[in-house]
């Protein structure tokens, strides 16, 4: 813990290597990171970390962050890419194999324990790595599922990124969502919504905005992005 603190809030890039890799997901080399510690002798717990919807992917400043004091604490992190998530298409389908894979790569490592290979998910990547556990197929490549910001359900996630309605042990609470939230679910399902189906220009409109929230790293409520609501209209 000492570790992953002391890199975290005062990081040290020499502690750490960053390595740009593959993985291989039905048939196909796709790009990943991992990072390990800089000095490790034998082999090292794992830990699959799966991002969330989010342009910036595998490089999410966060998100390696995260990473680079996981590493540092005497772990090895591989964070796949999943393409179709960085565009901000919901596929849930892609989670199982791409944990799968991950799996699979990490265990032929010879730095890796590969009896002790874990996931980690965040958001929408906490939600699917949730459901995947539910695999016995990912459950006996997997040891331990971390969930950070994310439900057991899509549908609750779903719900819970339009309007903002959440409950825990009977309490039903209600927040201001995020309007990333809403854009990227509505240019996922709008036109699936009967009585919606021709809305695909207002689809594309949402999808766009989320793009360009996410590529700036602004809240998506900031006044800046107002202009760009503008032009869409």
């Amino acid at each position: 813990m000492v570790r992953y603190l002391r890199q975290y809030y005062w990081p040290v890039p020499a502690a750490v290597q960053v390595l740009d890799t593959t993985y291989l997901r039905d048939g196909q080399a796709l790009p990943a990171l991992l990072l390990r510690p800089a000095r490790l002798h034998g082999r090292a717990p794992a830990w699959i970390v799966l991002h969330g919807l989010t342009w910036h992917g595998v490089r999410h400043p966060a998100l390696l962050r995260f990473a680079s004091a996981l590493a540092a604490s005497g772990h090895i992190v591989f964070i796949p890419e999943i393409s179709e998530w960085t565009r901000l298409h919901v596929t849930p389908a892609l989670t199982t194999p791409t944990i799968r894979a991950s799996a699979h790569t990490l265990a032929l490592r010879s730095d890796v324990d590969a009896d002790r290979i874990g996931v980690f998910g965040f958001s929408f990547g906490a939600t699917q790595g949730l459901v995947a556990a539910a695999d016995p197929d990912i459950a006996a490549h997997v040891r331990a599922l971390v969930a950070w910001g994310g439900y057991t359900e899509l549908p609750r996630l779903v719900h819970f990124g339009l309007t903002g309605e959440h409950e825990l042990a009977g309490v039903r609470e209600r927040i201001e969502p995020d309007p990333y939230g809403r854009w990227m679910f509505g240019g996922n399902y709008l036109t699936s919504i009967p009585g919606y189906e021709d809305m695909r220009a207002v689809a594309a409109a949402l999808m766009q905005l989320a793009r360009a929230a996410g590529r700036s790293g602004v809240f998506a409520g900031d006044p800046m992005h107002e202009p760009l609501k503008r032009r869409l209209r």
